[in-house]
């Protein structure tokens, strides 16, 4: 009678290696467990080895480790979809209402802080109102709602859809560009108090428009 403890691949000589008649084991199979960890501590062939060589084990199992490195859709043998770029621009566009009413509230809450940025740095309070620096900052925003959306879409195989996924998306997109201003404000372009209730009132935007965008976007 061959010997019924258990086997793992890891308990196996070296690769091209046979077994002989002593190390004839019985190698039982548990239920199969989809994680690389489990790969490591459970036998997964079951019956007796006989003679057959060790490299086809092995080969199996860095298969397995392989496949369970992949993301949820290629280890269940799917094609991953691409990105629906029509949905990512109508959420671009709706995201982008979203923020640029944002802005506008944001814009009457820091309006003093404005004025006093643009004395401080001898900017004219005129242009810096006119309707073409208005007609600038609404594109830059349909734009960074875009960026959001099309973010969501890029990891939205690998995280899943749902809010958590889109808020994740926003937080990427706003930290960037929350970065860059933090650079200006070290230059002293901003002051640390207006920075801080800017950035602040930044990601309550970018966590509306990631939500208003994602709740449009399909793959289908």
């Amino acid at each position: 009678m061959p010997s019924s403890v258990p086997l793992t691949i890891d308990d196996l000589p070296p690769p091209n290696q046979q077994l002989s008649e002593s190390g004839r084991k019985n190698v039982w199979s548990n239920d199969y467990c989809d994680s690389t960890e489990c790969l490591h501590r459970v036998p997964i062939y079951r019956g007796v080895m006989g003679s057959a060589t060790i490299g086809a084990f092995r080969e199996d199992r860095e298969k397995r480790v392989s496949r369970d490195s992949r993301p949820p859709a290629a280890r269940k043998g799917l094609t991953m979809a691409g990105i629906n770029y029509r949905r990512v621009l109508l959420g671009g566009l709706a995201g982008g209402v979203v923020a640029n009413a944002c802005d506008f509230v944001i814009g009457i809450l820091m309006a003093d802080d404005s004025r006093r940025m643009a004395q401080r740095l001898n900017l004219d309070w005129d242009v810096v109102t006119s309707p073409g620096v208005a007609i600038t900052w609404a594109t830059i925003d349909f734009v960074y709602a875009t960026l959001i959306i099309w973010t969501y879409a890029a990891i939205r195989p690998r995280f899943g859809p749902g809010r958590m996924t889109a808020i994740t998306a926003g937080m990427m997109i706003f930290g960037a560009s929350t970065l860059i201003l933090l650079g200006f404000q070290q230059m002293g372009v901003f002051t640390p108090d207006m920075f801080t209730k800017s950035a602040f009132l930044s990601l309550i935007t970018a966590v509306l428009v990631a939500l208003t965008g994602s709740a449009i976007y399909r793959e289908e």
